[in-house]
């Protein structure tokens, strides 16, 4: 019996599948955090300029998210906003908004770590269907030799 729903929603998805071999998200998630913190505490150790640090909590967000689904990326991106606006640009984690500037980092926070988590899903999905073509290409050899 076929089942009447589809199997996957392709981005969407919120679960991974059960032969996902990304690492667990929260995992991700945490070290991410853990990278985060080290990396802004890193800057206000050795006073590195504000352009640093943003490019530096982005490219954090983004090669994190690569082991991500989309919807945990966004995730990931808002906590990385929150970094930037609390102690990139602000001290001791205090927020604040400063219009469009901070309008564009979140939108810089949200889209490249999303890209991120498709690419990284799109890339792996390609290499487990050339597998599979290779493995059934090897298989139809055989028979024919046999």
């Amino acid at each position: 019996m076929s089942p009447t729903s589809p199997t996957g929603l392709g981005w969407a998805d919120l679960r991974r599948a059960e032969n996902d071999p990304r690492p667990p998200g929260p995992l991700v998630v945490s070290v991410a955090f853990a990278l985060l913190l080290a990396w802004v505490a890193v800057g206000s150790l050795f006073e590195l300029r504000r352009a640093v640090l943003v490019v530096g909590v982005l490219v954090i967000a983004c090669v994190s998210a690569w082991w991500l689904t989309v919807p945990a990326a966004i995730g990931l991106g808002v906590m990385a906003f929150l970094f930037m606006d609390g102690f990139v640009q602000n001290a001791m984690g205090q927020l604040a908004w400063d219009g469009t500037r901070d309008l564009l980092l979140l939108l810089a926070c949200l889209v490249l770590p999303a890209m991120s988590a498709e690419l990284g899903f799109e890339i792996l999905n390609e290499r487990e269907r050339r597998r599979s073509v290779q493995t059934l290409g090897r298989a139809a050899e055989g028979d024919m030799d046999g």
